[in-house]
């Protein structure tokens, strides 16, 4: 009997024993999460550290976009200043064409106008000079009139 006592105490021990096992293993597992949990829950963390660094870039494609555009206004602006000052010196291109053309113009002009009054005072002088010729010869031939007029008488 004392083995069979000994044999039920050692039972009841080892029950305990393995109840109190049962017990601490079902309360580690309910504090310590599942496979399938710990998974979730890494997949949760990168998704959420993804989501971070996707926001990063994000906000730093935004900023790219900006500036680029930006850039964008600012060469149209430059290529609209770059069309004004074309016209400008096509305008001016033009003003200096005519101004060339019309200064030779006045140059001709004047050239013209000296050859005209050279002329004019060369016909000027000869119908002096013709005029005094005249003068000289309708006297001489008076002169002769008179001389032979003298003799006939």
């Amino acid at each position: 009997m004392k083995k069979v006592k000994k044999f039920i105490l050692s039972l009841t021990c080892l029950a305990t024993v393995a109840t109190t096992t049962m017990f601490i293993a079902v309360s580690i597992k309910k504090n310590e999460p599942s496979s399938d949990l710990k998974e979730t829950n890494e997949l949760l963390e990168t998704y959420k550290s993804n989501k971070i660094e996707l926001e990063k870039l994000k906000a730093s494609l935004e900023e790219q976009n900006k500036n680029l555009i930006d850039i964008l206004e600012k060469d149209k602006a430059t290529e609209q200043e770059l069309r004004l000052l074309e016209e400008k010196i096509e305008n001016l291109t033009a003003k200096l064409q005519y101004e060339e053309w019309y200064s030779a113009k006045i140059k001709e002009l004047s050239t013209k106008k000296e050859i005209v009054s050279e002329i004019e005072k060369i016909n000027k002088n000869k119908k002096a000079n013709t005029k005094t010729e005249f003068e000289s010869l309708k006297n001489e031939i008076e002169a002769k009139i008179s001389e032979l007029s003298k003799k006939n008488s």
